[in-house]
């Protein structure tokens, strides 16, 4: 950085730059040309033996340090946090802050746009509610001081906010307040980026033909006014637009003509970030030297930059570049890169970024022949992941190790971290388990109270029949009194026809005596039984689990057997998909009070969980299963993979396990097929499960609808070839069932109708 000038030399010039940048305020010039103006104002109005040795920058802090006026250095300030936005967020973020602090304290009317500096500091640092704090703060002030473009740019500032935390219907009312204001104050060039942020509004929620709409408005109103920056970034976004949609050669074309303005507005950050962007898009259609031949030259661009580019930027160049040479197998090039990578993560004390590192240099090394530093990555990773305490991580980790151990041929090793991955996996289960037990205790007790009220109910009942016997015993004697008196020959006869009854009557009592001890005894065998029966189903169900987990760890390292057959490795991954879904029914069935019978909904709960993980995970998606060593190149970091969420719909519907598995089965590949197909791009989205009850008819609907890329236009079932798709419309006859997909505006929907399999 170049000397600061003295305040003798400064302050007569830097004043006089401000009092006309005051001037050009009051008349409601755009903040980007008033900072812009304040800069090249500095700079121009210097002495001609110092103007060489000024920057904008020192300019600015020598207005901090030396003017008098404090609206002066209040906009300074602003400037500054502005400038070290991109290539400083903590600067930027203490020039913000101090900006705030004075302009409350001295400078009310700069009030709103300092702290809408300030939430864009917050932002920057990836704190959306603190930033959504001040923009709100700062709107609010703004409004109460009339003043118009502030408060447009603080309903800009919420829309992005609200945007970047998926709170899509509050960031469309942002902007479609801010609308009339920049209509209102003809700012053309604003109008466009207004354009360009309900681009990317509709752009996240899947809406392609409303963005495109949206962008191409944009850039009709940038390209009139000639706002060159503002034409660079929305080429960008349509290039990301056809990106998604796998129209590789519109996505380049626009995405050149970014980097073209970009060369032409010399504007080397935006030039390499978007020459990141080209290497990817040849990356993603497989043409991997022009793609490494993009991502180094972004390299050199930032490293030409040195403090003013964004070090972890640089060091995910680094990673994606290693990652994508270590895919065609230059091991050696991509251990030097993702070394290069974990020089600027060390000392920044990010444990989830180096995390994803180390890993990928485990595999690195292994593939190089390096066994014990491949070792000694993978430990680093799991001692990262325990230091973070994140249940993914620490899975992940343990799933690192168990690949290194398999590859290096220590599968006792390999099968002992395995099992620690599942245990790990099984522990957040546990509270689970016990209220389980708890509840079966319960169940056996209200069995056994339950079983005591029907014993006293079937004495009742003898008790009862006893005493209408007697009464119509005595009857009898009432009416043999009566023929004795008229008959008096008789009488001995009926006494002793008295005499045998009640003694027929006694025995017929120790007789139901004897039938009910031996009932009690009976039914004290059957809840002995029931218990004991009930506990080894569940100990069946338990062991079921437990053997397919095996089984799927076996799938894994016979997947390592054939490294060089990418279909059956892949055909085993998905094999160990299938085993999982499995045996999640058995895990939820020993689970479960009901022993004979699963509830549905947490069922799919924890299936799409369990998916969501796999396809969501840096170090899991699109990777092998343990005992692989995976070269596929992940999209980007963990914190930057965005999510599809999954909303499941089944409450109240429960079905026996020759029900459970196979519709567990037809779930799995659905969802399956939806994270594989539908999110290919990467973008965020949604996939709605639903089981409706049964209808009148007895039928079940099962529906899974996403809102994806959508189905091919000439799709069909009967043409499908997918393994999973015939297995699906299998599965389905086999329920007695029909299968459907439907194309739908936003995506695509799979429809199974089945009744529910009788128990055997």
């Amino acid at each position: 950085m170049f000397p600061l000038l003295s305040p003798a030399s400064s302050t007569p010039f830097v004043s006089a730059g401000f009092e006309l940048l005051l001037l050009i305020d009051s008349c409601c010039m755009g903040s980007r040309k008033m900072l812009l103006l304040l800069s090249l104002l500095t700079v121009a109005l210097a002495p001609r033996g110092v103007r060489a040795a000024v920057s904008p920058t020192d300019s600015l802090l020598a207005v901090v340090r030396t003017s008098k006026s404090k609206p002066q250095q209040v906009l300074a300030l602003l400037a500054l946090s502005q400038n070290y936005r991109l290539a400083d967020s903590t600067r930027a973020y203490r020039f913000a802050a101090q900006a705030v602090s004075m302009a409350r304290q001295y400078v009310d009317t700069l009030a709103a746009r300092a702290l809408l500096s300030f939430g864009s500091a917050y932002k920057v640092h990836g704190r959306y509610d603190q930033a959504l704090t001040c923009f709100q703060q700062g709107l609010a002030k703004a409004q109460s001081l009339g003043q118009t473009p502030d408060i447009a740019q603080g309903y800009r500032e919420i829309a992005n906010a609200q945007m970047m935390q998926g709170r899509f219907p509050e960031s469309l009312a942002a902007l479609r307040a801010e609308l009339p204001l920049r209509r209102k104050l003809k700012n053309n060039d604003k109008l466009a980026g207004l354009f360009n942020n309900f681009g990317n509004l509709y752009y996240r929620q899947g809406d392609y033909p409303t963005s495109l709409h949206y962008y191409l408005l944009s850039l009709k109103i940038a390209e009139q006014v000639n706002d060159l920056a503002q034409i660079a970034l929305t080429s960008a976004n349509i290039s990301g637009l056809y990106a998604a949609q796998k129209d590789h050669t519109h996505a380049v074309a626009y995405l050149e003509r970014t980097i073209s303005l970009h060369r032409t507005l010399r504007d080397t950050l935006g030039l390499a970030a978007h020459l990141a962007d080209m290497g990817k898009l040849y990356a993603d259609s497989e043409e991997y030297p022009k793609a490494q031949q993009y991502l180094k030259q972004s390299i050199h661009l930032r490293e030409s930059l040195g403090k003013k580019s964004n070090v972890i930027e640089q060091a995910k160049l680094y990673y994606y570049l290693g990652k994508l040479q270590a895919q065609q197998k230059q091991h050696t090039l991509a251990l030097s890169n993702l070394a290069k990578a974990e020089k600027i993560l060390r000392p920044l004390h990010l444990p989830a970024h180096l995390l994803v590192v180390r890993a990928a240099m485990a595999q690195a090394y292994q593939a190089t022949g390096q066994p014990g530093l491949a070792q000694q990555a993978a430990q680093e990773a799991l001692a990262l992941a325990q230091q973070m305490g994140a249940n993914n991580y620490l899975e992940d980790a343990y799933q690192t190790l168990a690949d290194v151990s398999a590859a290096n041929g220590n599968f006792a090793d390999a099968y002992t971290y395995r099992q620690r991955y599942e245990a790990f996996h099984d522990s957040v289960f546990s509270a689970e388990k016990a209220q389980q037990i708890a509840a079966l205790q319960s169940r056996y007790d209200l069995r056994n109270k339950e079983n005591q009220i029907v014993m006293l109910r079937h004495s009742d009942q003898l008790l009862r029949s006893t005493a209408r016997a007697q009464y119509w015993f005595g009857g009898a004697l009432a009416g043999a009194l009566l023929l004795a008196s008229l008959l008096g020959i008789s009488w001995y006869r009926r006494y002793h026809w008295q005499r045998r009854a009640n003694q027929r009557l006694q025995a017929q009592e120790l007789a139901i005596a004897a039938q009910n001890e031996d009932l009690r005894k009976t039914q004290q065998r059957l809840r002995e039984s029931l218990g004991e029966k009930d506990v080894l189903l569940q100990e069946v169900h338990h062991r079921v689990k437990n053997n397919l987990q095996i089984i799927a760890s076996l799938f894994a390292l016979q997947a390592y057997e054939h490294p060089n057959v990418p279909l059956l490795s892949k055909a085993l991954q998905e094999g160990q998909s299938r085993i999982q879904a499995i045996a999640l029914t058995h895990e939820l069935m020993y689970q479960s009070s009901d022993l004979t019978r699963i509830e549905f909904q947490p069922f799919l709960e924890k299936l799409s969980e369990y998916l969501a993980k796999a396809f969501a995970h840096p170090s899991r998606l699109q990777q092998v299963p343990a005992g692989v060593i995976s070269t596929r190149v992940p999209q980007t970091f963990a914190a930057a993979t965005p999510a599809v969420k999954v909303e499941v719909h089944a409450s109240g519907v429960h079905f026996s396990t020759n029900t459970a598995v196979p519709l567990g089965l037809i779930t799995n590949e659905l969802l399956s097929n939806a994270y594989k197909h539908a999110f290919t791009d990467g973008r965020p989205g949604y996939i709605k499960v639903t089981l409706s009850p049964p209808d009148e008819s007895g039928l079940f609907t099962l529906t899974v609808a996403d809102n994806g890329v959508g189905l091919p236009a000439r799709f069909s079932l009967k043409s499908a070839s997918s393994l999973g798709l015939r297995l699906v419309s299998s599965l389905a006859k086999q329920l007695g069932g029909t299968f459907q997909a439907e194309h739908t505006r936003n995506g695509s929907c799979f429809r199974i109708t089945f009744r529910e399999e009788a128990d055997n």
